[in-house]
């Protein structure tokens, strides 16, 4: 597989910050809940030859999204193109990303997520690389007023929300220090 470079997400689709996107309405913007549950319907509209199945994608902090989806899609330990990671902690929380592509023969997953940032995130904020700062913040001021777009993320470092980023497949399952789960989009139960 070549690796993916660059801004994954333009956040330009309305889903983003739609009502009808229960993250939006809930004031959670800049989460990666937010972000993978509305990557996910921006992709199926994008490419419905995928059959990426929305209609039962969790809508609860992270670390219940396995929980809530076993019911609902197949749960797997391997990545596949347009599945969501879940990391679940102690305590019940936990982080999402949204599975861009796998390849199998090299073992490189490409993802991209929102708010994995040592320092938290606000809601109604994207931080996002600086050379995609400008058109990405237009793009958002075309849907709402209510969401700012930073570069520097609440770490200190350069925002990476929506970015491609690529990992071995070991590093990535263990890169919040657990192990993780796929919800697998495309085989609904």
């Amino acid at each position: 597989m070549a690796l993916h470079t660059g801004q994954s997400t333009s956040f330009e689709d309305s889903i983003y910050f739609s009502e009808n996107n229960p993250f939006y309405r809930g004031a959670l913007v800049g989460q990666c809940t937010w972000y993978c549950w509305s990557k996910a319907h921006a992709k199926a509209t994008a490419y419905p030859s995928r059959g990426i199945n929305v209609e039962n994608i969790p809508t609860s902090g992270a670390g219940r999204w396995i929980a809530d989806a076993k019911n609902k899609y197949e749960i797997g330990d391997d990545p596949k193109q347009d599945s969501i990671a879940v990391w679940i902690k102690k305590g019940g929380t936990g982080h999402v990303a949204y599975v861009e592509d796998y390849d199998e023969n090299t073992k490189e997953v490409c993802f991209s997520e929102a708010n994995m940032y040592t320092g938290g995130n606000s809601s109604w904020e994207i931080y996002v690389a600086k050379q995609y700062r400008d058109s990405i913040a237009t793009n958002v001021a075309k849907n709402t007023s209510k969401v700012s777009v930073y570069s520097t993320a609440p770490d200190g470092k350069e925002g990476n929300d929506g970015l491609f980023k690529n990992k071995k497949l070991d590093e990535f399952k263990s890169r919040i220090g657990i192990s993780c789960q796929f919800i697998y989009l495309t085989q609904p139960k």
